[in-house]
């Protein structure tokens, strides 16, 4: 199967998926791709540098638990082996219902948030006379509260960059705690997500994420037994699936093989440098035999720094 053709399959898929991709690169662009399906629930559990990238996917998986609508969940191996939370206090805000501005403020310095002169990433808070402004953990943008008395007289979604209000909302839930305590690995997540949903998993180019998973255990030796135990749990409930980049990449691939590419008989006749041609993955750059975990591993680099 062609890359560009995964979020097609994705959407007309009937059940829910859990979808392992076998690059970031490949995951951020299934994600762009499917990110306007508004009858989707989308995750993507890629490229999670920051802590509060971590905490803002958390919390979207929580709220897939209570969501019946098709969850589409795309995770990079990394995403695979985290533990996540299952349990976070929630703050319900309300217009027109009775928080006192003391009280919120007080809430949230209780649970970690710090104050600023201006709100710019998560876990801040400002306040401005009536106006109370908070990044939580969940969610896209912060929030602005706006008081009349002990009364909330405003809520909107306002922008980190020009801090200009942009959409008006009559009600928003605040994951307001990290619950650092209750963690969960990737298999008791599915069971939880197969709970109210059928949902099929993926795994992609399964010998690249075998390689993956070498580095993996060679970064955190201590856990090897515990990431080679979870990987094989998702393997034995995955459906494989093989994908290349693009039809143009089979096309060179035939072309060079009906001309001076070279059939070789031994690994040790291929020298660093040369472009050599997987029968899936198309023309990559042979860099050496590679060593990890005591096996030795041909590395090849692609386009995209596959």
């Amino acid at each position: 199967m062609f890359r560009k053709d995964i979020p097609k399959f994705l959407i007309e898929n009937k059940n829910s998926v859990v979808y392992i991709g076998s690059s970031n690169k490949n995951i951020d662009i299934y994600f762009e791709n499917l990110i306007d399906q508004k009858e989707i629930d989308l995750i993507e559990l890629s490229n999670i540098q920051e802590e509060d990238d971590y905490y803002k996917v958390n919390y979207q998986l929580l709220e897939s638990l209570k969501s019946n609508k098709k969850l589409i969940i795309l995770t990079s191996l990394e995403g695979l082996l985290t533990e996540y939370s299952l349990n976070s206090d929630i703050l319900t805000l309300t217009l027109g219902i009775g928080i006192m501005r003391k009280s919120l403020i007080e809430l949230l310095e209780k649970n970690g948030y710090k104050k600023n002169y201006l709100v710019e990433k998560r876990m801040e808070f400002s306040v401005r006379g009536d106006i109370v402004d908070i990044f939580p953990l969940n969610g896209e943008n912060p929030i602005r509260i706006e008081y009349f008395g002990d009364e909330i007289d405003r809520i909107t979604y306002f922008s980190i960059f020009d801090q200009k209000s942009f959409e008006k909302i009559s009600r928003v839930n605040m994951y307001i705690n990290k619950n650092n305590l209750l963690k969960i690995d990737f298999i008791k997540l599915l069971e939880k997500l197969k709970e109210n949903r059928v949902c099929d998993i993926y795994l992609e180019n399964s010998e690249i994420l075998s390689y993956k998973l070498e580095e993996a255990i060679v970064r955190e030796r201590d856990k090897e037994q515990q990431i080679r135990e979870l990987y094989e749990k998702i393997e034995r409930v995955s459906k494989k699936i093989d994908v290349i980049k693009s039809e143009g990449d089979t096309e060179r691939v035939k072309s060079l093989n009906t001309k001076d590419g070279i059939k070789y008989e031994n690994i040790s006749q291929i020298r660093e440098g040369d472009y050599i041609i997987h029968e899936n993955y198309g023309v990559g750059i042979y860099l050496g035999i590679q060593e990890i975990d005591g096996k030795d591993y041909l590395a090849i680099r692609y386009a995209d720094e596959d």
